[in-house]
């Protein structure tokens, strides 16, 4: 994972290869989107078990799931309405499931990163905050990082088999799909486009070079 981050470090700067490093990135993402379609039936089945009905699939793993058929997304984006114990920790350990780290933004804790055979698992805390809710993701372009924060009203998570997947999804799924990715979210977009979007919905605030207080990856949660 270090060497190829520097290996498209270094492409992102030579101009004249910026068709390579297209290529090279579109060719990493597309192994992590297999690996996380082969392993994604089995961390279901355990979050499941551990978690019940406080986690649910959100963001690209959600809609991909609905409009393709199947997850077409590189991570599995998931939230919580409740900080993770030691107990959830001990129990996912019994299925290889661990935390990797935990992203703070401003000195609270507001998304885990779970592994699984080289599965990221993006656990964020779904919080209320003035009579909203929201999640906000972290996410990486380059040597920059920023957060992309969604509020809309809380929602209710169900079981829901979707195609051969036993996955717990927010009740009113369409609508806060549409409500994520704007009322077209139906046709696929490139990234460039999805940016455009994003940045134009009403409830999606971008905050680009977000200064973390604190970013770094735990042992345990305190």
């Amino acid at each position: 994972m270090k060497i190829n981050f520097i290996i498209l470090k270094f492409l992102r700067n030579a101009i004249p290869f910026k068709w390579i490093t297209a290529f090279v990135e579109e060719i990493i993402k597309n192994k992590r989107k297999r690996r996380v379609r082969r392993h994604a039936k089995y961390i279901f089945d355990v979050l499941n078990k551990v978690f019940k009905n406080d986690y649910s699939l959100v963001l690209g793993g959600l809609i991909t799931l609905y409009r393709d058929g199947k997850i077409n997304d590189d991570d599995l984006d998931l939230a919580i309405d409740r900080r993770i114990t030691q107990k959830d920790l001990d129990e996912l350990l019994k299925y290889k499931i661990y935390l990797a780290g935990s992203y703070y933004l401003k000195g609270e804790i507001k998304q885990y990163v779970l592994k699984y055979k080289r599965v990221q698992i993006d656990l964020n805390i779904y919080e209320e905050s003035e009579n909203k809710y929201k999640i906000t993701s972290f996410r990486w372009l380059g040597a920059k990082t920023y957060t992309v924060t969604k509020t809309n009203t809380k929602y209710k998570s169900v079981l829901k088999n979707l195609n051969g997947l036993e996955v717990m999804v927010p009740k009113n799924e369409e609508k806060l799909i549409a409500e994520w990715y704007g009322p077209n979210w139906k046709t696929p977009i490139n990234q460039k486009e999805a940016n455009k979007v994003y940045s134009s919905l009403k409830n999606t605030t971008l905050v680009e070079n977000e200064k973390f207080e604190d970013v770094k990856f735990l042992k345990s949660i305190k």
